[in-house]
């Protein structure tokens, strides 16, 4: 696939003429990373727009202890680093590689130049910034307001919607997750996780194999995000 090809498939450029996009092409450069590379560390300058050509990275944030909260995973044509770009302020997170991937990278001075020319990609770049930001508001007001099984349900509803690809039965996330990196997603303990997911299982909601998450059934997993773990499993009262 040529790098126009692949500039194409990215939603933020998706509605670029011709021209515009061999522009972009030019001034992309291929970079790959093996498993687990750091792209770019929380309090780094940002000095590139990055596209994901192949492979998946997760952006997190560590606190001064080391503990881990997983704030997306990023696939094949989804973008990031534009922030610190356009503010000038330090990264707000890091970029780590979940297996060995490939990215285009577009540096800080030629993307400036893009979004100063080209009105059509800063108005999707603020769609983007809009809709990561209704995401984050979202899940900030899940760890105050929901319960665990809440919290995960919707998280595999968000990873199965943005990643997912058909599967027997129902959509599956191609990326293998451990219970700990669920449960760094969503601010619980992996031992809580588990037992969600063991529970999630019994009821046929989801499969859970060899790390891969299966959504069996995405509507009951939809009214999951809305009920609370009681509501699941009523108490019994006597009588």
């Amino acid at each position: 696939m040529s790098v126009e090809e692949l500039v194409r498939k990215v939603s933020l450029f998706a509605d670029l003429g011709e021209s515009d996009v061999r522009d972009i092409a030019s001034l992309a450069r291929f970079k790959t990373y093996p498993k687990d590379h750091l792209l770019f560390d929380r309090g780094e300058e940002g000095e590139e727009f990055l596209i994901v050509v192949d492979g998946r990275l997760k952006i997190i944030f560590l606190n001064e202890d080391g503990r881990e909260l997983t704030l997306t995973i990023l696939s094949p044509y989804q973008s990031l680093g534009e922030m610190s770009l356009i503010d000038d302020y330090p990264r707000s997170a890091s970029a780590v590689a979940l297996g060995d991937m490939k990215v285009l990278s577009i540096n800080k001075r030629d993307f400036r130049k893009l979004l100063e020319t080209n009105g059509r990609i800063a108005l999707g770049l603020l769609r983007q910034m809009s809709r990561r930001l209704r995401e984050l508001t979202e899940d900030t007001a899940g760890l105050i307001f929901l319960d665990v099984y809440q919290r995960l349900a919707r998280k595999l509803l968000t990873l199965s919607r943005n990643i997912g690809v058909p599967s027997d039965g129902g959509r599956e996330i191609p990326q293998r997750l451990t219970h700990q990196e669920l449960a760094n997603m969503i601010g619980a303990t992996r031992e809580t996780v588990t037992k969600v997911l063991n529970d999630m299982e019994t009821r046929e909601i989801i499969r859970f194999d060899k790390k891969r998450v299966s959504i069996l059934n995405e509507s009951e997993l939809e009214k999951s995000t809305r009920r609370s773990h009681e509501e699941h499993h009523p108490k019994r009262t006597s009588g």
